[in-house]
């Protein structure tokens, strides 16, 4: 029976890595398009900036869900694994309305906190380039359009619990898809109303694939398990929340480390450095996404495997991140020898000068970041934090003094890059540590 439990999550892994695999390949088009489509799109550097800061600061909001979106899918794979269907309804009915009370709570204090503030002071634009009503507007459309995704999100944490990563990332993959399509063929109008038509069209674009898949998965997959308020159970809930609440601080402390560059950046030094900033990152980033083609199906893989106490299974599958850790830092390496090629052919040879040191700062920061998700993977699926807990605290309360120290002395906007490198070494030394002690002992 064992050998045929591996048998299948090995067969079921090497499906969804490839399908991944396959899926991403087309995001990956899709996102070195939409760079320059955006461009092209607004013909303004400052207000391209401005939209990739809007962006960046309200998908912070997806982190708001207290874990319940990793708490969730741990218990839920944890559930499936012993085929309890009463279970895994209890599960998902509990996790979908846990979430929606968050989701009410942030609607709530969207309305009085987004008119509170002056957004063309916080994002550095004038207010001859974006007047101030249409910006907060602008902001009004995306901010309840994120909470709408928070909720309808929670799909894809039920489908990586199922270990169905291809279908998960597909949802993703429509939706840059549908979004690039509009880039291309919306023409016309101002600055103010391709920003305000831009908004609209981000919040269809991400929520209308989330509607279908939610529908469809509730419908066949998981039909005997939907959620129902009859089977909300508080015990559930509060086991959901307080595994997720430790999920919750982590994503909070590392929204901090690494999901604030683009604010930095734009409130240090200026909006138009955030362009170069996203050419770089969406280069560099091509070897964290094709890591995560990895970790996303195995991380439910480890959780089924953790439940079963296979704990031999865990310790191979942490040591094949090793080695793909190792080939994804190669292949950064290669990409800073081939930026100066690649960059001016992708977004033209007048936007971003192309830097040896920045391209560097961004092969040290994308090595790092592989090899801090090499080492928490073991600890997600089973649920062990609280070494990562710690030290992504330590990271979080680092990063801004570093970029502040690295900007008064005069170092260009790649030193936020580098902050956040310095910031996440000692989580990865500690949580490295960690994890090996704990296969060692099993």
């Amino acid at each position: 029976m064992r050998f045929r439990c591996k048998w299948m999550r090995s067969n079921v892994l090497r499906n969804n890595i490839i399908g991944s695999i396959a899926i991403k390949g087309g995001a990956l088009c899709v996102t070195l398009a939409s760079t320059p489509a955006y461009i092209r799109y607004f013909e303004n550097d400052s207000v391209l900036g401005v939209w990739f800061v809007i962006v960046s600061i309200l998908n912070w909001i997806l982190t708001f869900d207290l874990g319940i979106g990793n708490g969730l899918r741990n218990q839920l794979a944890y559930a499936s694994s012993g085929s309890d269907e009463t279970e895994m309804k209890k599960v998902v009915s509990s996790g979908y309305v846990s979430l929606g009370v968050v989701c009410a709570v942030l609607a709530l204090a969207g309305v009085f906190a987004i008119p509170a503030f002056d957004w063309n002071a916080l994002l550095n634009i004038s207010e001859d380039i974006i007047s101030s009503s249409v910006l907060k507007s602008c902001i009004f459309i995306v901010y309840f359009g994120m909470v709408a995704q928070f909720w309808l999100k929670l799909i894809t944490s039920v489908l990586y619990s199922l270990q169905k990563t291809a279908v998960a990332n597909s949802v993703s993959l429509v939706s840059s898809i549908l979004l690039l399509i509009f880039l291309l063929v919306h023409k016309g109008g101002d600055q103010e109303s391709r920003l305000m038509a831009l908004s609209i069209a981000q919040v269809l674009c991400i929520n209308l694939p989330l509607i279908v898949a939610t529908v469809c998965v509730f419908m066949t997959t998981l039909k005997h398990a939907s959620p129902s308020p009859s089977f909300v159970s508080l015990s559930h809930s509060k086991g959901i929340v307080a595994l997720g609440g430790a999920f919750f601080a982590i994503q909070i402390f590392l929204l901090i480390a690494n999901s604030t560059n683009e604010f930095v950046i734009g409130f240090l030094y200026s909006s138009a450095d955030v362009v170069g900033y996203q050419v770089y990152y969406r280069i560099f980033s091509l070897v964290i996404v094709g890591f995560s083609l990895v970790v996303q199906p195995m991380w439910s893989a480890m959780a089924s495997a953790y439940a079963e106490k296979n704990f031999s299974w865990l310790a191979k599958a942490y040591h094949r991140f090793s080695y793909v850790s190792a080939g994804g830092i190669l292949f950064a390496l290669a990409l800073v020898f081939a930026a100066p090629v690649i960059i001016p052919l992708w977004v033209g040879p007048d936007v971003v000068t192309v830097d040896v040191r920045t391209s560097l700062i961004f092969m040290f920061y994308a090595s790092i970041t592989l090899l801090v998700n090499s080492s928490t993977s073991v600890a997600n699926a089973t649920s062990r934090l609280k070494t990562q807990l710690v030290f992504s605290a330590i990271a979080a309360a680092a990063k801004v003094p570093l970029c502040c120290a690295f900007a008064h002395f005069g170092l260009g906007w790649d030193s936020v890059v580098f902050a956040n490198c310095v910031a996440l070494l000692p989580l990865l030394v500690a949580q490295t540590i960690s994890t090996r002690k704990y296969l060692a002992k099993r």
